[in-house]
């Protein structure tokens, strides 16, 4: 009886099966993909969508997966878009009105996690909450922006297996970089802290992390804003 053979592959990662759920089911099916950012996203966002209230404060910074779009004419005849964010929480339309819209038009795209400074203010149309778009990022651009520390946390026998050399080589400095890396190294002894200082600074580009988070470990990397 013929036995069947299967390919030996890597498990694949959160965001490889949350995407293939979407492209073969239409939906996020075993989560949400803003799950998989949630840590980074807290420190960089100032409330939920479902904590906006232009009662408390008009200046916020929110995040949240782009789940509609759509383009309306201004009366001056520029483009304007109307972004549907959704961060499991609630859902919130974001206005980016024509010179901002343009920039960053490539990155307001359904499925894609958005990071966006604006201003809140009521809707006496709605009833609701409306929100303009000041400044627009992608998750990997507001990393770049706004990230300060790149933490690796290793084990000390992960320093004798060959772990290192591959590391360096994805830590190398970054034309532009301005976030600094600390190494956290866990022994019987304690931890010890070694900072890289500033002749090791780098854009942590999500690529970047996730080929350290495939090397180390998921927990083991850890941005700061």
């Amino acid at each position: 009886e013929a036995v069947a053979e299967y390919a030996d592959v890597a498990e694949w990662d959160k965001q490889t099966r949350l995407q293939a759920e979407k492209e073969t089911l239409g939906l996020y099916l075993s989560g949400h993909p803003i799950d998989i950012y949630q840590a980074e996203l807290a420190q960089l966002i100032s409330c939920s969508l479902e904590d906006v209230n232009p009662a408390r404060t008009s200046q916020v910074v929110i995040a949240g997966l782009v789940v509609g779009m759509r383009t309306i004419n201004t009366r001056r005849g520029d483009k304007m878009a109307i972004i549907t964010l959704d961060d499991k929480t609630a859902r919130l339309d974001v206005i980016a009105f024509g010179e901002l819209y343009a920039e960053q038009r490539d990155v307001i795209r359904n499925d894609n996690i958005l990071v966006i400074k604006g201003t809140l203010s009521d809707d006496k149309f709605t009833g609701g909450v409306r929100m303009t778009a000041d400044e627009i990022y992608d998750l990997d651009h507001a990393r770049e922006q706004m990230a300060r520390r790149l933490i690796v946390t290793l084990k000390e026998e992960q320093l004798h297996n060959g772990l290192v050399p591959k590391m360096k080589d994805l830590l190398e400095p970054s034309e532009g970089g301005r976030c600094k890396v600390t190494f956290k190294v866990v022994s019987s002894a304690g931890i010890c802290e070694i900072d890289a200082g500033d002749s090791c600074l780098v854009v942590p580009k999500v690529e970047k992390i996730k080929s350290l988070q495939q090397l180390v470990g998921e927990e083991a990397v850890q941005v700061n804003f």
